[in-house]
């Protein structure tokens, strides 16, 4: 396996995403001390997508569905002080979506709950929990709520009719 390496540095995480939705996206991330995030599509991947977090990362961890990736650390800048904490979210194609600036002096780690709705971090010696807002695919038209989903570890598609008059609800899914 050809790691992205810059210079002499060591590894802070490696994450493989076994159960991913989207096959021709990446699923390993292997995380350096130096910032840098390597995603690949498999241990065999020529072509891995390097990333500069700008981060000093501690962790990083996949979400339910491997459409997110997490990373948290602290800030690379030259200036030390408190509030440097942050928690970077990323796309599997190393595209950054967010970043979360956190307080305290130093973060230590950060897991998932099961279906990526609350994301839990240690920072010095407390336990945060944050909930997690993401964007959903849908559309309201008369009185019929649409919205698209996937369920957990499956690659079919769903999308959910909801008749907000008279309570109805159909499922459809799609392959």
């Amino acid at each position: 396996m050809k790691l992205g390496l810059k210079a002499e540095c060591n590894l802070v995480a490696l994450k493989w995403f076994k159960y991913s939705i989207y096959p021709e996206n990446p699923s390993l991330a292997i995380l350096f001390t130096d910032g840098t995030l390597q995603l690949m599509k498999s241990d065999q991947d020529d072509n891995p997508i390097l990333v500069d977090t700008q981060l000093k990362p501690v962790d990083c961890q996949w979400n339910h569905d491997g459409t997110i990736l997490a990373i948290a650390g602290r800030s690379s800048d030259s200036n030390p002080g408190p509030n440097q904490n942050s928690i970077n979210f990323y796309t599997p194609l190393g595209k950054l979506i967010r970043t979360m600036k956190l307080p305290g002096n130093q973060i230590a780690g950060l897991s998932w709950e099961g279906y990526s709705l609350r994301l839990a971090f240690a920072i010095d010696s407390f336990i945060y929990l944050a909930q997690v807002k993401h964007d959903y695919m849908w559309t309201c038209f008369s009185n019929t709520l649409v919205y698209h989903f996937h369920k957990r570890n499956k690659p079919e598609s769903y999308v959910m009719f909801w008749d907000t008059k008279n309570n109805e609800v159909n499922l459809n899914h799609y392959c």
